[in-house]
């Protein structure tokens, strides 16, 4: 929303336009702390230094950021306070340019010079891998960080300091839910595995895909087989039915006597012995059969009163 600071109260206009800029300010800090705090807790020491250490390197980029949103917030603010509408638009439009071409020379150098670049500040070997993969990442991020602050530029030379305000606020808060869900809670399974690895002798079934190599832990690993869903052969069967025009539309429960389950017992992937997988195959035949009815949460059987 345009709003012309020139009009009203001087005092009551700062503060209404100011506020919400220092509300940025809180919600950029607790960004900064969750990473900072998801890092440390839930993946260890080198990772929150390695955050730590690429922020020299990070800040460099960050400059060039403020910078492009300060001088886009000087040009379109004279203009827009001059009511020099046409000239405005055609800033506004070389400003989100040459953002562009600059975000793509640095994401260049970034991509390109990332290792140079953290030996130049004397990184330790301990961490440097977590900073370069964190380097990569990060400047896979810059023209999302280059437009956010070209359009903070344009919001807030137009008067406007809450929409920017708003964006903000939603991508810390998403930003902090992220770090939760993905790296404090981890992918399927990785909390088991993380145990299994820890513990002496232990091995793990995986669930759904083949995690066999989720399951790496040193020269061994942890994972006997993966159970599948085998979801290739069943889109295949539902696409033909829809080419043959038999496909309707409904809620389906699809199991082994479907073929839209299995297990990994390809060598290499899985640490089977060959009586093993022979004897699993047998009890998958069963299930096909349907003589075999294990327990689930659609069919009335319970751990309690399964029988075979």
């Amino acid at each position: 929303m345009n709003k012309d600071l020139t009009v009203g109260k001087p005092s009551q206009v700062l503060w209404q336009f100011c506020l919400p800029m220092f509300g940025s300010i809180i919600f950029q800090q607790l960004y900064n702390i969750a990473d900072s705090l998801v890092a440390g807790k839930f993946i260890g020491e080198n990772a929150l230094a390695a955050v730590g250490n690429s922020y020299e390197i990070t800040l460099i980029f960050i400059a060039f950021a403020f910078g492009c949103n300060i001088g886009c917030s000087v040009i379109v603010s004279r203009y827009f306070g001059a009511k020099e509408y046409r000239e405005m638009k055609t800033s506004v439009y070389t400003s989100l340019i040459g953002s562009a071409v600059l975000c793509a020379v640095l994401m260049l150098i970034g991509l390109v010079g990332c290792h140079s670049l953290l030996e130049l500040i004397n990184t330790p070997e301990e961490i440097l891998a977590d900073s370069a993969l964190y380097l990569d990442i990060y400047v896979l991020g810059l023209p999302f960080m280059f437009f956010y602050n070209i359009a903070t530029g344009i919001f807030s030379a137009l008067g406007d300091s809450k929409t920017p305000f708003y964006f903000l606020a939603v991508s810390s808060l998403s930003n902090i839910g992220v770090d939760i869900l993905f790296v404090a809670a981890g992918g399927s399974g990785n909390g088991v595995f993380t145990a299994a690895k820890e513990a002496e002798g232990v091995k793990v079934i995986g669930c759904d895909v083949d995690q066999y190599d989720d399951g790496a832990n040193g020269d061994s690993n942890i994972v006997l087989t993966s159970g599948l869903k085998v979801m290739h052969d069943t889109v295949y069967n539902v696409l033909n039915e829809v080419k043959d025009g038999s496909f309707k539309g409904a809620n389906v429960t699809l199991t082994a006597a479907d073929d839209a389950t299995g297990f990994v017992s390809e060598e290499g992937r899985c640490q089977l012995t060959a009586e093993a997988i022979e004897k699993i195959n047998a009890a998958q035949a069963l299930l096909k059969e349907g003589k075999i009815v294990p327990a689930a949460n659609f069919n009335g059987v319970t751990p309690e009163t399964f029988t075979w």
